[in-house]
């Protein structure tokens, strides 16, 4: 069956009384909601994941909670301003094919695979799942004045937790009457149960704590230790090496008719570059080792040859693009290094300005650019002035807003 897991992370955590939400306070050296993503990733039964974050922290999660841990999610979208609101949001971008909704709280960070894997086997059975605990505490109810009006039977009291999961088109109603009603509820299951529709309770654990005060949080990094995970550096083993490399290559033919343009700079010459874009084979290559970097594919993959909306356009428009590639995919550009072989003409005296416009592209500072310029001493093609080439080295790294340099703004 499809599953698609939403979790509601929307909340400003003001219970907790926090310096900021509590879905980024770190436990064990990494944000509350990375562990739960974590989790979440590690079963292969779900299929798509969207999580939700406040309006406008967007950016924010993407660089302190996923890509710093090599993390990504199928969709980050805002959220409301109660937790039903968010959960409606995400419900709004699950993909028509699915199955099964599961909805589990972005910061209860210690659900195992095991308990994930019931409440799935359990809603795809009976419709409807919710992972819950037994109460061991009495239990009283009591009226406004707090005077005891009824103790409840303990044996007949679960204490509700997430995941919690529903055949999509049950919890689709379940919401879409909710709204229309004006109910309010505190927790998914409420307003499936409201429509008559059959919930079972699948044994959750102590362990899976929504962390809502600072002694949860306290709790949660013991349980973490317990399970021979801690340290501030806990989480480090869910990293992949911070620093990413590419290498990309490019030549083209020198033609007559044709401007002469490397790293968008035009270089005064009888000739220029053969291509169907303005042939900048210094960009090229750049472009081609940032998306090695970043893992996706080629220059061919995304402007491949003939592509009418390519013909003469500038190699930086493409290095732009290629650039929010890259940051789609969680890194940034980190360096550069390129070498341009060219028997003529003689390029140094315009690499500060290659330098210069390369970097207001790849959003980084002048002194990460470095280009350098060579001869091929008269040997093959090269040597004999029929085309020019140039090979690049690029790296990526995760994005970090915090700690990201800032360059001037494009025009």
């Amino acid at each position: 069956m499809h599953v698609t897991a939403i979790v509601p992370a929307a909340g400003s955590g003001t219970r907790l009384r926090a310096p900021v939400p509590k879905q980024y306070l770190l436990l064990a050296g990494a944000p509350l909601l990375t562990w739960t993503i974590r989790a979440l990733l590690a079963t292969d039964q779900i299929a798509h994941l969207i999580l939700v974050v406040p309006p406008g922290d967007e950016g924010r999660v993407q660089a302190e909670v996923l890509s710093p841990f090599a993390l990504s999610v199928h969709q980050v979208v805002p959220g409301g301003a109660e937790r039903q609101d968010s959960v409606r949001a995400g419900l709004a971008a699950a993909p028509p094919e699915t199955d099964l909704i599961l909805v589990h709280d972005g910061v209860r960070p210690l659900i195992s695979p095991e308990i994930l894997r019931a409440a799935i086997e359990a809603a795809a059975a009976a419709g409807g799942a919710v992972v819950a605990i037994p109460v061991t505490d009495t239990i009283k109810l009591a009226d406004e004045s707090r005077h005891v009006r009824e103790t409840p039977l303990r044996g007949h009291l679960w204490a509700a937790q997430t995941p919690q999961v529903f055949r999509a088109a049950w919890f689709r109603e379940a919401h879409a009457r909710a709204a229309a009603e004006a109910v309010r509820a505190t927790d998914d299951s409420t307003l499936v149960e409201r429509l008559g529709y059959p919930v079972c309770l699948v044994p959750g654990s102590p362990e899976n704590l929504k962390v809502t005060t600072l002694a949860d949080l306290s709790l949660a990094e013991q349980i973490l230790r317990g399970r021979g995970i801690g340290g501030a550096d806990a989480m480090s083993q869910a990293r992949e090496a911070p620093v990413r490399m590419g290498v990309g290559f490019d030549m083209h033919r020198l033609v007559s008719d044709r401007a002469l343009i490397l790293g968008g700079v035009t270089i005064p010459f009888e000739r220029g570059l053969e291509g169907d874009s303005d042939a900048d084979v210094l960009t090229h290559a750049i472009v081609d080792a940032l998306l090695g970097a970043a893992g996706l594919g080629d220059i061919g993959v995304h402007f491949g040859v003939g592509r009418p909306e390519n013909l003469g356009i500038s190699s930086l428009r493409l290095l732009d693009q290629v650039v929010r590639l890259v940051r789609a995919k969680g890194y940034r550009p980190g360096n550069v290094d390129a070498t341009i072989v060219a028997e003529a003409p003689r390029l140094s005296p315009f690499i500060p300005e290659m330098r210069q416009g390369l970097a207001r592209v790849l959003e980084m500072p002048e002194d990460r650019v470095n280009l350098k310029s060579t001869t091929a001493k008269g040997l093959g093609a090269l040597g004999a002035g029929e085309g020019i080439a140039t090979f690049a080295v690029a790296t990526v790294i995760p994005v970090d807003a915090s700690r990201e340099p800032r360059t001037e703004s494009r025009e």
